[in-house]
């Protein structure tokens, strides 16, 4: 539930990122045993499967571009 919750947050902050449609979670004594979110489809390439298919200089680019973002997230709260 709080990574649905953290997908929609990031939509109303005009990041983006797929949206949230359901959320399963099994609990058994309030542990969280097992839980799954259902997401739009995303476009582009998987991260694991793009990085290996780009040139050197390209994978800097791509992993700076990451790290901003992830940086604007923290920064956001």
């Amino acid at each position: 539930m709080r990574e649905a919750r953290a997908l929609l947050w990031m939509s109303a902050a005009g990041l983006p990122g797929p949206r949230p449609i359901a959320v399963l979670e099994s609990r058994r004594w309030k542990f969280l045993t097992m839980a799954v979110v259902v997401t739009t489809a995303w476009p582009g390439d998987n991260l694991t499967d793009l990085l290996p298919r780009l040139p050197e200089p390209r994978r800097f680019e791509l992993a700076t571009a990451l790290g901003r973002f992830v940086a604007n997230l923290h920064q956001r709260g």
